[in-house]
Parts: C-alpha cells; sequence; structure tokens
C-alpha cells in the first residue's frame, strides 16, 4: 500500500487518559532552538498538556515554520496529529520527516517498533475513503464527467492500496468510452508506482488513441527505470 509503505510512522505515546504529564514523553524545546520555535515549542507542550490538541498542533507547526528542520518540533508535530483522530496520514509524514531529521536517537526504536500498528490505522482510513468515493460515484449522473473522475480516483486508490484485480475492473468500466483515455492512463501509473507494471502495461495497450498510448507506456517505462528495473 503506498501510503503505508512510503511513509514511516509515528511512535503513538499512550499517554492519553494515563494522569502523566505531558513532559515526560514530548520533547521539551532545547536550547539551541531560535526563540520563536523555543516558545511555540513550549505554548505547543502547554496545550498538549490540556488535550488542547488542535491548539498544540497549531503551535507545533508555527515552531515547524520557525525551525524547519528541528527535530523537536517535528516529534511534537507527530505527537500531536496522531491523537486527532482522521489525521493519521499527516502524523505519518511528520513522523518521516522526523526521522529523516534525527535518523538515530533515543526515540528511534520506539518510533520504528509502532509503524505496524499505524499501517493498520493507515490502512483502515484508506478503505473507509475509498468506500465513501464509491458512494459518490452513484449520486453524479450516469456517463458524466464527474462520475468517471469518480470511478478513475477509486481505482487509483485501490491500485495503491494493493487491490490489483479491483483497479483493473474499475479502469474496464472506463475504457468503453474514449474520452477519458487519460484516466486508463492514471490509473496505470498508479499500478506502476506500486511495481504491478504487467498490469500497467496491459491498461497501456488498451488505450486506442496513439498518442495516449504511447505517453502511458512511456510513464510505465519512467516508473519501472526509477525503481530500478532496466533490463
Amino acid at each position: 500500500m503506498r501510503p503505508v509503505r512510503r511513509v514511516l510512522c509515528v511512535f503513538f505515546f499512550l499517554f492519553v487518559g494515563l494522569g502523566s504529564s505531558i513532559a515526560l514523553y514530548a520533547q521539551e524545546p532545547a536550547d539551541d532552538l531560535p526563540a520563536a520555535a523555543k516558545e511555540a515549542v513550549g505554548k505547543g507542550l502547554s496545550a498538549a498538556g490540556q488535550k488542547e490538541w488542535k491548539l498544540a498542533i497549531r503551535y507545533f507547526e508555527e515552531a515547524r515554520k520557525a525551525a524547519p528542520h528541528s527535530p523537536i518540533a517535528l516529534y511534537n508535530l507527530a505527537l500531536a496529529e496522531a491523537q486527532v483522530p482522521g489525521r493519521e496520514l499527516r502524523a505519518l509524514a511528520c513522523s518521516e520527516a522526523y526521522l529523516l531529521a534525527a535518523p538515530q536517537t533515543e526515540k528511534t526504536a520506539a518510533v520504528r517498533s509502532q509503524i505496524a500498528n499505524l499501517e493498520l490505522k493507515t490502512e483502515a482510513n484508506t478503505g473507509l475513503i475509498i468506500d465513501m468515493l464509491k458512494s459518490l460515484t452513484n449520486k453524479y449522473a450516469a456517463g458524466s464527467y464527474e462520475q468517471h473522475s469518480a470511478q478513475q480516483s477509486v481505482a487509483v486508490l485501490q491500485a495503491h492500496a494493493g487491490d490489483v484485480n479491483a483497479a483493473m475492473a474499475g479502469a474496464q468500466q472506463l475504457a468503453s468510452d474514449s474520452t477519458y483515455v487519460s484516466f486508463i492512463s492514471n490509473i496505470a501509473g498508479a499500478l506502476a508506482e506500486e511495481g504491478h507494471f504487467e498490469e500497467a502495461k496491459r491498461l497501456a495497450g488498451q488505450i486506442t488513441e496513439a498518442a495516449s498510448r504511447s505517453s502511458a507506456y512511456y510513464n510505465v517505462l519512467r516508473e519501472h527505470a526509477k525503481q530500478g528495473m532496466v533490463d
């Protein structure tokens, strides 16, 4: 699954409801932080201590902007984002940035040990998004651009989620109308990004318009090369 495989997970600290001070879990501002960042982190920690997560996120985001490469700002931002339902992907992105900024710290092993748990949560969220988009397709006029666009979005997400058969089936629904060849190309590209090159090439070959077919093949081959799989 694309968002699970390419984004590392944040260590999901279980301090909610434990009655412990956030200082035991969050990372305190360091002396070498710029003054603005240090102040923002301090305010964020205070808000988090009151379980005011969205306010904490705002302050930690201010700290991140004041010190873009600061592991402390990124760490606390990831921590707060993880407490808000539906923001797991944001927490994952912040965590990846944290691990890039501080690949070897005393927290690294703990962060990585929680990857599987948040991967499951992220996968569940992706499934909910797919189901939501599926329901939306039925609300658009049959054969309309909006309906086909929603069908494309579902198929692309399914490709990234590893549901190759469903993605291929979605592409076949769109293949009957040559007006939407670009949608087929996008689905083929998503499959290629996930390493499903045979299926991607099969879809590209079904595009009847020559220029679009060539473009789709090119995108598949480019992804093939990007992943170091050129013969």
